[in-house]
């Protein structure tokens, strides 16, 4: 690192080769994981045409859930984020002179235009825990709650945006990242507990169990509707099992969801510990990190971000697969 740049390394902004790469790695496999998921969504459904118009209509419902779209936009927005932030990492520090901030706004745009939409990912992560509360039925919100809590939602992050544009003219430090940081990660937790409460909700839940004679009218409705005998005995069969038994279809994805919350405000919290202690500004000598000079704390946090969005993405895998068999 040049020694006249370290003011911006203890804003996040080094010019190491690890910090650049890892940011371009990260953005490549999120890109992945989203354009999967927008391939599913968008590819035709492949359904036998013995299956009637009804049927055909809940399974593109279901398949093409409004989740599945949240999802989509948090990875294409990171996405976006990560390779913004990677060419500045890899640029900026190519500027000369550079020795205050008005030397050169370009890339300081760049920045701060990364941070804004931001607030995309922000309001995604909110959206996918409520959508993940609907579909547990924990709430399910009126019209007007609806129209009023996604109007307040818009606002904010309308509000985010303007806010992380607005820090170009900052005096002091236009390059700070802490309070962005801090909102998108307040949002997380929200999303956190919005998440548990869905899963302690489906822990404390049971469905009554159902009589043979409530089975057998449900097994002859199931053979009134005109589909294959291997189709009729694995839907009788899975229905019949859940509901005996008295539990719910497994919700893998629930919990993957819980642990990408989890893993994201984890990460998050360990890179400002770090942030402060393995700073380049610190004295050497007096510096309480726990590792070499040569640990590179962002590098490390944007490969501890790849299982984050992995769970994420399995997650909604899993959903998409749950949608299409248990119909829950």
């Amino acid at each position: 690192m040049h020694l006249t740049r370290t003011l911006l390394e203890y804003r996040g902004v080094d010019d190491e080769v690890a910090t650049y790469v890892t940011d371009y790695v990260l953005c490549l496999v999120v890109w992945m994981f989203g354009t999967h998921l927008l391939y599913i969504k968008l590819k035709p459904s492949m359904t036998s045409p013995k299956v009637d118009e009804y049927m055909l209509r809940e399974e593109r419902i279901n398949e093409k859930s409004f989740r599945t779209s949240v999802v989509i936009l948090i990875m294409y927005t990171f996405c976006s984020i990560s390779l913004l932030a990677g060419l500045v990492h890899q640029f900026l520090q190519t500027v000369m002179p550079y020795t205050t901030w008005t030397d050169d706004w370009r890339w300081l745009i760049v920045w701060r235009f990364a941070s804004a939409i931001s607030c995309v990912l922000d309001g995604g992560f909110i959206v996918l825990a409520l959508q993940i509360l609907a579909e547990e039925k924990v709430f399910l919100p009126s019209r007007k709650q609806f129209l009023i809590g996604y109007s307040l939602l818009a606002c904010f992050i309308g509000a985010k945006f303007v806010y992380s544009l607005a820090k170009l003219s900052h005096p002091i430090d236009p390059w700070s990242l802490r309070d962005d940081f801090l909102i998108t990660f307040i949002c997380v937790l929200m999303g956190l507990v919005m998440v548990a409460v869905a899963c302690c909700s489906r822990r404390s839940s049971r469905v009554p169990s159902v009589t043979s004679s409530a089975t057998n009218e449900v097994t002859s409705t199931l053979d009134s509707v005109e589909i294959s005998p291997a189709e009729n005995s694995s839907t009788t069969g899975s229905y019949v099992v859940e509901h005996q038994s008295g539990k719910k279809c497994c919700r893998t994805d629930l919990y993957l969801n819980l642990i990408g919350y989890i893993s994201f405000l984890f990460s998050g919290v360990a890179y400002f510990i770090f942030s402060d202690l393995c700073s380049m500004e610190v004295d050497e000598q007096t510096t309480n990190c726990p590792f070499s000079t040569s640990f590179n704390k962002n590098a490390w946090f944007h490969l501890a971000l790849i299982p984050v969005f992995a769970s994420f993405y399995f997650a909604e895998l899993l959903a998409i697969r749950r949608r299409k068999s248990c119909q829950i």
